[in-house]
């Protein structure tokens, strides 16, 4: 009876642990999309909770696998209706586990707890932004907009 409940002890602290990382993944995201100059350094523990965690952050430049005579129509028609083409889309990934303070890991491994959440944006789709972030951009200046625009913040972030 006794490890029945220290496995069940055992098995709630992990799920907490689990669910700590992915509402902190949910946070930086939102935090990265907000104004990406204010993001916590990788370096550092995040302190969520009681506990303490770290995370990696990859942000690359979604690849369009689209058919070519599928892309070529989509370019010949332009609309409102096609949507944003596949390359001028971003993939943002966050990983964050459980840092080696609060009994997980220093790096990236299967032992400790973690989650990663992937988000695919839009630079272009202002209007699905909450008004903070529009403001945060349009007050970060003209070239950072348009290296958003253009995709040139995401080839820097790749090198």
């Amino acid at each position: 009876m006794a490890s029945t409940v220290g496995a069940i002890s055992s098995q709630q602290g992990r799920s907490q642990h689990l669910l700590g990382a992915a509402e902190l993944a949910n946070r930086l995201i939102i935090q990265y999309l907000d104004d990406e100059q204010s993001m916590p350094s990788e370096a550092l523990t995040v302190p969520y909770g009681d506990d303490e965690y770290r995370f990696r952050l990859s942000v690359t430049r979604v690849q369009s696998t689209l058919d070519a005579n599928i892309a070529r129509a989509i370019e010949e028609v332009p609309t409102t209706q096609n949507g944003p083409l596949p390359d001028r889309l971003k993939k943002i990934v966050v990983t964050v586990w459980l840092s080696e303070k609060s009994g997980g890991s220093y790096t990236i491994n299967n032992g400790a707890p973690q989650q990663s959440l992937v988000r695919i944006v839009d630079p272009l789709a202002l209007h699905r932004r909450p008004p903070e972030s529009i403001q945060n951009l349009v007050e970060s200046g003209a070239d950072r907009i348009m290296s958003r625009i253009m995709g040139t913040d995401i080839e820097a972030e790749e090198e």
